[in-house]
């Protein structure tokens, strides 16, 4: 009975070999021979936006010399406006705040328009003076 079974699947092993796929051709310019090799081998400077678009043109080109489908591209512009708007915020609010110029009193007050700026814009409160 096992011999029967076996020599079916021997009938149907010519078939199997016939439906593999081709593999895929693979351009010269491909770094690596793989589309995840080609994008792990691109240096990128690491600074925020530069990173981000050095990426998604290594995986744009890796993906037409590898072949492949299209690539997930990061969206490049996330964050940056709001940040600096936080941060321009910020810096308007505290430098339109004035304080008495005696101690400490005034380093109180400065304190204290740091911790408000800081609130009303949404950035993290930054370092406070030592007052005592």
């Amino acid at each position: 009975m096992q011999f029967t079974n076996f020599a079916a699947l021997l009938t149907l092993l010519p078939l199997a070999v016939l439906a593999a796929p081709a593999p895929l051709e693979v351009s010269p310019s491909c770094t690596g021979g793989s589309y995840a090799t080609c994008v792990a081998d691109t240096m990128c400077i690491q600074s925020w936006p530069e990173s981000c678009e050095c990426a998604n043109a290594a995986k744009a080109r890796c993906a037409v010399d590898c072949g492949g489908g299209r690539p997930a591209l990061q969206d490049c512009t996330a964050g940056t406006s709001t940040t600096k708007k936080r941060a321009d915020c910020y810096t308007t609010c505290f430098e339109d705040k004035v304080c008495i110029q005696s101690w400490p009193a005034g380093c109180t007050c400065a304190n204290a328009n740091r911790v408000s700026c800081a609130n009303s814009c949404g950035v993290v409160v930054p370092t406070l003076q030592n007052c005592s």
